[in-house]
């Protein structure tokens, strides 16, 4: 009798290749910190600054095979507007967000 298995479920491996670099490169990892302090600063004097909202480009990347795979410029669009909602807590469900 044949058994059946769930396929294994696909991570994403650019969290451990990160870590990895962190590890093995110490200029990658100095070079992240500076980063990191970069963005504390900016985000803190922007805070500070903040009159109305904030523009971030964005650039979003569709990978397909066939044509039924793909996606519509409209739902792209429609995706980028409900995150704005979700990260401007105007969204209509915010009360169901579960606690961190």
């Amino acid at each position: 009798m044949p058994t059946t298995r769930t396929p294994k479920r696909r991570q994403c491996g650019t969290p451990t290749a990160h870590e990895r670099l962190l590890e093995m490169n110490p200029p990658f990892r100095a070079r992240q910190a500076a980063i990191e302090r970069h963005t504390a600063r900016w985000v803190a004097l922007a805070a500070e600054q903040r009159v109305g909202s904030v523009t971030i480009p964005v650039v979003v990347h569709v990978v397909w095979r066939t044509a039924a795979e793909n996606i519509s410029d409209a739902q792209i669009r429609s995706q980028i507007a409900a995150l704005n909602r979700d990260y401007g807590s105007s969204n209509a469900d915010k009360s169901k967000v579960p606690a961190p």
